[in-house]
Parts: C-alpha cells; sequence; structure tokens
C-alpha cells in the first residue's frame, strides 16, 4: 500500500470546546465498540470522517451526513445540540485522508 504524504494543506484548522484544533478529512475503519453504540454494526467498514487532534488526543467523527464537518467548522466544536458520532478505531494507520483535502 502506497503512504499518503501529509502535508500542512492536509491539516485544516477547526474548533473543539471552542479551542482551536487540528483537522483532517478522510476515511477510517470501523473498530470494536459497545453493542449500545450507534457503529455497533459497522466493524470492519471504512467510514467517512473527521480526524481530530485536540490537546495532544486524536479522535474521529462520522462525517457521512456532514455532521463531523458541522461540529469543528460551523459550532467551534462546541454545543451540545452540534452532535457528534464518535468513531472506534482499533487501528489508527487505517485512515486515509480525502483526495480533495
Amino acid at each position: 500500500m502506497a503512504s499518503q504524504k501529509i502535508t500542512s494543506k492536509n491539516i485544516k484548522q477547526g474548533k473543539w470546546n471552542g479551542e482551536k484544533c487540528e483537522v483532517e478529512l478522510g476515511t477510517v475503519i470501523c473498530g470494536e465498540s459497545p453493542p449500545t453504540w450507534w457503529c455497533s454494526k459497522l466493524k470492519g467498514q471504512r467510514l467517512k470522517c473527521v480526524k481530530v487532534k485536540y490537546c495532544n488526543q486524536t479522535f474521529f467523527l462520522f462525517d457521512g451526513d456532514g455532521s463531523g464537518s458541522h461540529k469543528v467548522f460551523e459550532t467551534m466544536g462546541g454545543p451540545f445540540d452540534a452532535g457528534h458520532k464518535s468513531i472506534p478505531v482499533d487501528d489508527i494507520t487505517t485512515f486515509k485522508l480525502n483526495k480533495d483535502s
């Protein structure tokens, strides 16, 4: 598999909890989750996502419906009424950038 070159142009600035964070748009393989999670039957499927780096943490938001992008770019990453769906990821190396990022 060819590796993707990560450059500063791939990283966008977003907000999480009203603070700056690094954001990349792409896809990731959904990992194991508890049976009550929204994605419990999606293990092993590649999902459209927003990769967020904030306060020395990296996490993934589902973006198949645009809610992940909306959360980090339009709501300053904050309000509870701007919900999001976290994606559990067993292997962070399954993240792939969008070609148009």
